[in-house]
């Protein structure tokens, strides 16, 4: 039993190392330069054994897609917990956390995922990768309107699609982030607020507006 247990194990471990080493390939290199050879050679593994728990490359960039939302997603969440009941910057956490994943290229960043969701969509077309991004964000969206941050009645997966389609806009990724951090050598001064910061409160204000609850949003129009 007590071997049983550890072959388990070993092949959970093994199992991680390939989703991890796909999902770092396929950051760094894309779809067509990601191959199981790649994956085999940085895990250290054969062939035989990567299609003991996979059975071809489409399956593989399948679960290394769904392993790496279910990490994003439970990262979200742990931020979300970590700073609540201060609820309003318990969502920027979350949106600056994505921003700054997104700048660092990281492979768990929503843009690098959202490539994987349509690299999959590309592999196996009748599989349904497309919108699993802003599904798996639907349940944290219903977390934000039961705290009162956002209108209950709008439909929290529309919510969670424009929360992924503003954290992964052009400005926010690292490509169109490139050489916007320091200050310009001809205006010498203090050094300007990092540019994802100043991000990640323009998509929470945006957000915080455009789904305000009722009362906030006649209150808002009264003020004016």
């Amino acid at each position: 039993m007590a071997e049983e247990s550890f072959a388990k194990r070993a092949a959970k471990q093994r199992e991680i190392a390939i989703l991890r080493s796909l999902l770092a390939r396929f950051n760094e290199h894309g779809c067509f330069d990601t191959t199981l050879d790649h994956v085999t050679a940085e895990v250290g593994i054969g062939r035989g054994t990567l299609y003991r728990h996979y059975s071809s490359r489409e399956e593989l960039f399948e679960a290394a897609l769904q392993a790496g939302i279910e990490a994003l997603i439970s990262r979200c969440h742990d931020l979300w917990e970590a700073h609540a009941p201060d609820f309003d910057t318990a969502l920027r956490a979350v949106i600056g956390d994505l921003v700054s994943l997104n700048h660092q290229g990281d492979a768990l960043s929503p843009a690098t995922l959202a490539r994987l969701c349509c690299s999959c969509r590309w592999l196996s077309p009748g599989h349904g990768a497309e919108g699993r991004l802003q599904a798996a964000f639907t349940p944290l969206v219903r977390d934000w309107q039961a705290a009162g941050l956002l209108e209950k009645t709008t439909d929290p997966s529309w919510i969670a699609a424009v929360t992924v389609a503003l954290a992964n806009s052009f400005g926010v990724t690292r490509h169109g982030s490139e050489g916007s951090v320091e200050p310009s050598a001809a205006h010498p001064g203090p050094r300007a607020p990092a540019p994802e910061a100043d991000i990640a409160g323009r998509i929470a204000g945006v957000l915080l507006r455009a789904f305000a609850p009722a009362l906030q949003s006649t209150a808002a129009v009264m003020g004016r």
